[in-house]
């Protein structure tokens, strides 16, 4: 009876994680910050927003390209709501407003999104680049020839975002 109940746990908890697992990879970033997106007031200017579904309680997008301007490995004892000075988000922004520019970070945050893919203890000042490999190496060039600011260090790095509603 025990193996039964067991067995019985297993299917569900299967059914459950791939369902979960569907549903997250179908959720896509809000990369142009001129098009609609139903929930981007719910997201802070320095994260990129994304739709989800109300009462999610761990939500995750697609994975996504985007182009890594600046970087900082954190201490691990930092604070990680702080965004470092030189990253001036708005002044890249202009630059670039058909790609949403944001901070991403990989340490804990409660007020941010969370970012996989990034590195423990990083933050990035981070412009959107496309969903494809070929669509990022191409907004990468771009990035590159821009003399706004010195981009040379700039490289393609692919993630997916969300947050922890627990």
């Amino acid at each position: 009876m025990k193996t039964l109940l067991f067995l019985c746990l297993a299917v569900v908890f299967l059914f459950a994680t791939d369902t979960f697992a569907q549903k997250a990879s179908t959720m896509t970033v809000c990369g142009d910050p001129g098009a609609a997106c139903a929930k981007r007031g719910a997201f802070k200017d320095e994260d990129i927003p994304f739709n989800y579904t109300e009462g999610s309680v761990v939500t995750e997008t697609a994975p996504f390209y985007a182009v890594i301007v600046k970087s900082a490995k954190l201490p691990e004892d930092a604070d990680c709501e702080k965004t470092p000075t030189d990253f001036d988000r708005e002044s890249v922004q202009i630059t670039f407003q058909r790609n949403k520019v944001f901070v991403a970070r990989g340490c804990y945050s409660i007020m941010n999104n969370f970012y996989n893919g990034l590195g423990t203890n990083v933050i990035a000042l981070a412009v959107y680049a496309g969903t494809t490999k070929a669509q990022a190496d191409a907004f990468l060039k771009k990035v590159k020839a821009n003399d706004f600011f010195n981009a040379s260090d700039a490289y393609v790095l692919r993630l997916s975002t969300g947050f922890n509603g627990t």
